[in-house]
């Protein structure tokens, strides 16, 4: 009877290994997240495809998208090498690609131009293949900005771009043989709509090195320690490869090249296990390091990583990290941003000194290593820009950080660093938590720019009254905030509302007064000196390619009835009061 149950258990495991590998030749190859135009956009131009790399066809009856959007297939079969498109909306899909035949769909949902997983189930219940998107990091470019309007000699800041995020492309798998995890072995498509239905215009089976988990170590060296930067690299043959290490001081010239290994004796790990290293030498105290890494394969194709910040490979925002002896020992979360010496005085020169350079958003390359009670994370490529209303001309400033989604901190994207009524902030939030308010749900942290605090005592010896030597830190009001605190209507819109004095002093500000239908009467709107005089008031923190403004104004309509004409049903399906 034991040969039996054993028996019987070897079959059960052999028929679920190859049912799971015949459900792993289901792919997701290519996505429509974003499709042109990208304000206002029509979700129901989205369509995902499915790419077969088996030998044999697949019944698909049964299968099931269970994130991202919800749809479940029904008398579909995906041939041998062959492809399906599954579209929002069939009727539109055939309409915009005449010439396609093998869609399916009808889904509910939609994708997010943010980024977000998508998930493929087969009809066991099995998941065949996820798929994580995102709108930056390794999924898209990091270039130089667009110009201020009316201002062509302000600096512009980073950005990231991808031609797939409203632009008119898709992203396309490129090397389905490798991790499809990965943003690097996507791209957008060359053809303007994609390709749905036929082979990827960026289809290829010799994929230059993917560069990924590129780290330093220690995150917060002391001048007494040496820095090992690693990488994994990822290609179809781990034969051939060749990796350096680029780094300068920041402020020197050039970039020193440095031979990375994967043999065990470089901080790499175990020899031969995709992991390289170098050891760069201890520097002196508040050095900062600039570095990036190379890849080259042993057909040619190479790789940087972060990658070049034009069409000329220039390596304009790289990976930074900096010595410091000094020590915290406080309770609070400690954020250092650390950002090259001419980047920090372009932008505080443009913030302080350009007129009304404060009103642009402008955005600085930095590495930020944050500390707290969980340990020590690091995250490079991280954009930080001056923030807020009437308080932009705060000193020191306020700061959004804006985290790709492909390497996110903790789930979070965007997070606040406050400077005024630091304290009052606090009071607010823990009165608003009690009550059981959604809030922003902040807490002081420390924040150090090169290893300065400069949240620090007055010169007189004063506590400067509006911080106390703290920032109020907190996760701004975007898709990730509604996601995690109001999960029940996590695609909802949500609007931030201010109030300020516009070019004529006249005040203006979000109380919820009825001005007709046109959403530009709502639409908080800024100018080189700030708020445009007669503009609205109000600015959408999610959903914004879509630019529907009907809920709110719905809510400030029902909210201005006239005495009399009060209809309390009307008020309660605005306000979800019933």
């Amino acid at each position: 009877m034991p040969h039996v149950v054993r028996w019987a258990a070897l079959i059960v495991a052999f028929l679920f290994i190859s049912r799971m590998s015949l459900s792993a030749e289901v792919l997701l190859n290519e996505i429509m997240f974003h499709p042109p135009p990208a304000i206002p956009e029509d979700p129901r131009k989205e369509w995902i495809e499915l790419l077969n790399t088996g030998t044999n066809n697949v019944d698909l009856t049964g299968w099931r998208f269970t994130k991202g959007i919800s749809f479940n297939f029904t008398n579909v079969t995906l041939p041998a090498g062959g492809y399906v498109v599954v579209a929002a909306d069939v009727t539109i899909f055939q309409g915009n690609y005449p010439g396609i035949t093998n869609v399916t769909g009808g889904w509910t949902g939609k994708l997010s131009d943010n980024g977000e997983q998508i998930e493929l189930k087969d009809n066991l219940g099995q998941v065949a293949d996820s798929v994580t998107y995102a709108g930056d990091g390794d999924w898209a470019w990091l270039r130089i900005g667009e110009q201020f309007p009316g201002q062509p000699t302000w600096w512009r800041g980073w950005g990231w771009t991808n031609a797939a995020d409203g632009a008119g492309k898709s992203i396309e798998l490129m090397n389905p043989a490798l991790s499809r995890k990965q943003g690097q072995n996507w791209a957008a498509s060359l053809a303007d709509g994609g390709t749905p239905g036929r082979a990827n215009s960026v289809a290829t089976n010799d994929l230059a090195p993917m560069i990924i988990e590129v780290r330093h170590f220690p995150a917060i060296p002391r001048s007494t320690n040496t820095v090992t930067i690693t990488a994994r690299i990822v290609d179809e043959l781990s034969s051939g490869l060749t990796v350096q290490l680029f780094n300068r001081v920041d402020g020197a010239g050039s970039f020193t090249s440095t031979a990375m290994f994967d043999d065990g004796a470089h901080g790499d790990g175990a020899a031969g296990d995709g992991y390289f290293g170098a050891v760069l030498p201890a520097r002196a105290d508040k050095t900062i390091v600039e570095f990036y890494v190379r890849a080259t394969d042993a057909t040619g194709h190479a790789r940087t990583w972060p990658p070049p910040t034009d069409a000329v490979g220039t390596q304009g925002a790289n990976a930074l990290y900096q010595v410091d002896d000094l020590n915290y020992a406080g309770g609070q979360p400690l954020y250092r941003l650390v950002i090259t010496a001419s980047e920090w005085s372009t932008w505080l020169n443009l913030m302080d000194v350009v007129s009304n350079g404060r009103y642009s958003d402008p955005a600085m390359n930095a590495t930020l290593v944050r500390t707290d009670g969980l340990g020590t994370e690091v995250r490079y490529n991280v954009l930080v820009r001056n923030r807020g209303a009437g308080t932009r001309a705060a000193h020191p400033h306020n700061l959004r950080l804006n985290i790709p989604a492909d390497r996110d901190l903790q789930g979070v994207t965007e997070v606040d660093l406050n400077t005024r009524t630091v304290h009052s902030q606090v009071a607010g939030n823990a009165l608003f938590s009690l009550a059981g308010f959604p809030n922003a749900y902040g807490a002081p942290a420390q924040v150090r720019i090169n290893s300065a605090n400069l949240a620090n005592p007055q010169p007189d010896g004063s506590i400067d009254s509006y911080q106390f030597g703290s920032y109020f830190c907190f996760q701004s009001y975007s898709p990730d905030w509604v996601a995690a605190h109001l999960p029940q209507d996590s695609q909802g819109n949500i609007y931030k509302g201010v109030w300020y004095q516009d070019y004529q002093q006249l005040t203006n500000g979000a109380v919820f007064d009825w001005r007709g239908t046109n959403v530009a009467n709502y639409r908080l709107t800024y100018g080189p000196s700030g708020p445009i005089a007669n503009t609205g008031a109000y600015s959408k923190q999610s959903n914004k390619s879509d630019d529907n403004w009907s809920d709110l104004i719905n809510l400030c309509s029902v909210l201005n009835l006239t005495p009399g004409s009060n209809d309390l049903q009307a008020v309660s399906q605005v306000v979800n009061l019933d």
